[in-house]
């Protein structure tokens, strides 16, 4: 099978193959000729869709955020858990989703996964998104070795305790 030079095909095989190098390598150290090798493909076809690396990796940073806000808005249940079985099943994305160091954004964590209550600050809704995002990313990281059920225990036994300290003085 031919592939097209700007074609969804190619930067799927470009895709595909940034994902598997970031595995092993930081994004600064990615380079076209080892993307290219690795995708099969000639350094004509990478830059016939992409200007450089950089452009590629924000277009893969789009495509990756654009796949998490879809899978999101398809969520009839907002709890923690349904995000952590969506975050299993897609560990690869959500791998390069954390290499890329990309942000869950707070208004929309806040809006979808948790009702805070009204006595909470700023900063305790930024330590509580913060601290389930490092969890989950530990969790991806180490290739989902718990069930996302006890991730979810995990995660809501510390909300817990984070909800209970607020009224307890120093």
């Amino acid at each position: 099978m031919t592939i097209k030079k700007n074609s969804p095909a190619a930067r799927q095989k470009i895709q595909t193959a940034v994902i598997h190098l970031l595995e092993n390598k930081s994004v600064e150290q990615l380079k076209i000729t080892e993307i290219c090798q690795k995708a099969g493909i000639n350094r004509s076809t990478f830059y016939s869709n992409y200007a450089n690396v950089n452009d590629m990796l924000d277009q893969l940073r789009q495509y990756v955020l654009q796949s998490y806000a879809e899978s999101q808005s398809k969520e009839t249940d907002n709890s923690y858990l349904q995000l952590l079985k969506h975050i299993q099943q897609h560990q690869a994305t959500y791998r390069l989703f954390f290499k890329l160091k990309m942000e869950i954004y707070p208004d929309e964590l806040r809006e979808r996964l948790t009702d805070y209550p009204n006595y909470y600050t700023d900063y305790d809704i930024w330590f509580e998104i913060a601290g389930t995002r490092m969890v989950i990313e530990q969790w991806v990281m180490a290739d989902c070795p718990e069930s996302p059920e006890e991730i979810n225990d995990i995660l809501k036994h510390k909300l817990k305790q984070l909800n209970l300290r607020h009224h307890e003085s120093f």
